[in-house]
């Protein structure tokens, strides 16, 4: 199961000309610029839904699709009678300019969806959305949560006019309004309305994302499918343990920067600090900014595999297996190893670890045996 589970999508179905929304320029503008685009006209439906007989036309669309389908597959749709396995719990909007299957070019039973007005998570208000996210969690064990927003969001604009919608919409936008307050200072700084709307609809994907991440639901399952190196090493027997980094990595940058990034990844870039707090001495004396962060690339791979020496599950395999005869050496075996994306080749690091865990075994002996390899 991949460690992080959870993705972001903004997705712009409107990229128009700003004079699409707002008319013609004036009469004064320069000749020599090109007119105008004129303003959108509205998508009307391909069939005419008013007529009584419109469902004759779609379950004649359905029966067409079905044959088409089974034409191509003839085991299509009995392959779903065991069940579904989709790999992606998606949250959007209501709108149905933005229907997920079809923009994402996926097929049936691959996206388990819900939606709503302006993609909202809200555990406390909404059991529809929350019973569908435990149960594509804990039941499908979707691999994937993609939030999904649009620009041109009704939800989004109507919550950025100083109007009372009356219930149960005014209530709903509240919470898209506590976005609008909690980045408040941000979105003042744009004037133009439209790149406000826009970046208001960004943010608020955001903010449905942090509130997933508040449920327990989603804070268990994340819990469960970080065991990686657990399962790895208990249940697939792995002998070797490759912790591998990459010059030019962004994170290593971002985190040699006097910049708060904000949460979630401001929480992440915690521990590559601290390991520029330990080696502080060495990093200061490189002058060159990129060989020293080429330098922290290397000390945060080795200071990663030190991590994975502290838990107790490397431990008590280390144990299990020194001096075992039925293995040439203690299992599992950890690599530090970058690879330089500017050369395409891998470089493994020259670092002793048996000395290091020596030096600290008063430290990491959950498990060890007094006298170590």
């Amino acid at each position: 199961m991949a460690k992080s589970f959870v993705a972001t999508l903004v997705l712009a179905l409107m990229a128009l000309p700003s004079e699409a929304f707002f008319g013609t320029k004036s009469m004064m503008s320069p000749p020599s610029k090109a007119p105008p685009a004129p303003k959108p006209a509205l998508r009307m439906p391909k069939y005419d839904f008013t007529d009584d007989k419109f469902l004759e036309q779609v379950f004649d669309n359905n029966k067409k699709w079905a044959e088409a389908k089974k034409a191509a597959d003839p085991t299509f749709f009995s392959n779903f009678e065991a069940g579904q396995a989709p790999p992606i719990l998606w949250i959007g909007c209501s709108d149905s300019r933005a229907p997920p299957n079809t923009i994402m070019g996926l097929e049936v039973g691959d996206v388990f969806v819900t939606r709503n007005v302006a993609n909202c998570v809200n555990p406390g208000m909404d059991n529809s959305l929350m019973s569908v996210v435990q149960y594509g969690i804990t039941a499908l064990m979707c691999s994937h949560i993609v939030v999904c927003g649009h620009y041109g969001c009704g939800g989004v604009a109507a919550s950025m006019e100083n109007t009372d919608h009356t219930p149960p919409l005014e209530q709903w936008l509240v919470q898209i309004r506590d976005t609008q307050r909690i980045h408040a200072e941000e979105l003042r700084r744009i004037s133009d309305k439209d790149e406000r709307t826009k970046r208001l609809v960004e943010l608020n994907v955001v903010e449905q994302c942090m509130n997933l991440f508040k449920t327990g639901v989603v804070q268990k399952r994340l819990t469960e499918t970080l065991s990686v190196v657990q399962y790895g090493i208990t249940g697939l027997m792995c002998s070797h343990i490759v912790v591998c980094g990459h010059y030019g990595c962004g994170g290593v940058a971002a985190s040699m920067e006097n910049t708060d990034h904000t949460p979630p990844l401001e929480q992440w870039l915690v521990q590559i600090r601290d390991t520029q707090r330990i080696h502080a001495e060495e990093l200061r004396r490189i002058s060159d900014k990129d060989e020293r962060t080429k330098r922290l690339v290397e000390l945060n791979v080795v200071e990663q595999c030190m991590n994975l020496f502290k838990t107790g599950v490397v431990q008590k395999r280390l144990t299990e297996t020194y001096k075992n005869p039925e293995y040439p050496f203690s299992l599992p075996r950890i690599h530090p190893v970058v690879y330089d994306p500017a050369t395409g080749y891998l470089k493994e690091l020259d670092v002793d670890f048996s000395t290091k865990i020596k030096q600290l075994g008063d430290i990491y002996t959950m498990y060890f045996p007094e006298e170590q390899e």
